[in-house]
């Protein structure tokens, strides 16, 4: 017989906190860029979203879906990057 804590819980979830943290998760990349003009906090060196950075490239590639393949690539740059504390490993929220 299942006990209470041998039993699955089971947790409800807002439809929006996917969305939210999404949200958040770019923010946090997009604001960590450091090559852009002008730079933002520069926690890693890439300027994949403006026009005169790489986001010209995807925009020339992509010309429909630039706006979020240049949100990605930010994305994926930021999930390389060591954080404080950690040795070259980044946790994302995916």
């Amino acid at each position: 017989m299942p006990t209470p804590e041998t039993e699955p819980m089971s947790i409800l979830v807002a439809a929006s906190i996917p969305d939210d943290s999404r949200a958040v998760q770019l923010t946090v990349a997009w604001a960590g860029e450091g090559i852009c003009a002008p730079p933002r906090l520069g926690w890693w060196r890439t300027d994949l979203v403006a026009v005169e950075g790489g986001g010209d490239l995807l925009e020339r590639l992509l010309p429909r879906t630039h706006a979020w393949a240049s949100l990605e690539s930010v994305l994926k740059a930021e999930a390389k990057y060591p954080g404080p504390g950690e040795k070259g490993l980044a946790v994302t929220l995916a």
